[in-house]
């Protein structure tokens, strides 16, 4: 049976637009752009591929239960990102942060599992990359089809932590743009270096975490599109 899953809205702008498909077969195609959907962030845009042998059975197995379960809609949190699941004729809508009971709540945690794990297949996503011990971020592409990319509207930041403390937040000025204009279509090999000249202190046992926003094309429709990276160890030395 198909399984269709969106994920979309939220408080925080860009707001949600995470889609995910699932065939008879196993194929699936998924589309994200909020990287910190999911824990840890990962990339943002688009991938498809399919499900290993186990994790199709498994699915298969808490999809079928899901729909002999019949609807289930709770009512979600002010602000909250909406999840929406269609199999067959049955559908499940709640708060991204609900937790569901029984038949529903094993498909949900399947599906918010492979929103985080399935990109590992890209097909025409963007990662954010911090480098050079915390020194550089940088813009990748991942997949082997083209990726429209708009830089009119982005934004980098850079925080320092040190153990769970915020000691150090950095933001680039806004209006830069690479050297090919606002406009970019990456391809397999791309890459690009953002604004990332932080005066932090990169002491032993400080870690760095970069954040951007820019636009990204889904076809031919603009989508607002935000990535982060986990905490990556600082060093003094160059």
């Amino acid at each position: 049976m198909k399984v269709h899953y969106e994920r979309s809205g939220g408080r925080l702008p860009p707001r949600d637009r995470e889609i995910l498909e699932i065939s008879e077969d196993g194929s699936f195609t998924l589309w994200r752009s909020v990287g910190w959907a999911t824990h840890p962030p990962t990339p943002v845009g688009r991938f498809a591929g399919r499900l290993d042998t186990e994790t199709h059975q498994a699915l298969r197995v808490a999809a079928v239960a899901a729909v002999a379960a019949g609807d289930l809609h709770l009512v979600p949190k002010p602000d909250a990102a909406i999840e929406t699941v269609q199999v067959d004729s049955a559908q499940a809508k709640m708060g991204t942060h609900e937790e569901p009971p029984g038949a529903w709540g094993m498909l949900m945690t399947h599906l918010r599992q492979l929103l985080g794990e399935l990109t590992n297949q890209p097909q025409a996503a963007l990662a954010l990359e911090v480098v050079d011990s915390g020194r550089q971020a940088r813009l990748v592409h991942l997949g082997h089809e083209p990726l429209r990319l708009d830089f009119t509207d982005l934004t980098v930041r850079a925080v320092l932590w040190e153990g769970h403390r915020k000691v150090g937040d950095w933001w680039a000025v806004r209006g830069w743009r690479p050297s090919e204009g606002a406009e970019v279509t990456a391809t397999a090999g791309w890459s690009l270096a953002l604004p990332f000249d932080h005066d932090f202190v990169l002491n032993e046992g400080r870690e760095v975490t970069a954040f951007a926003t820019l636009a990204i094309y889904d076809g031919e429709r603009r989508v607002s599109a935000s990535l982060n990276t986990p905490r990556q160890v600082a060093s003094q030395t160059p």
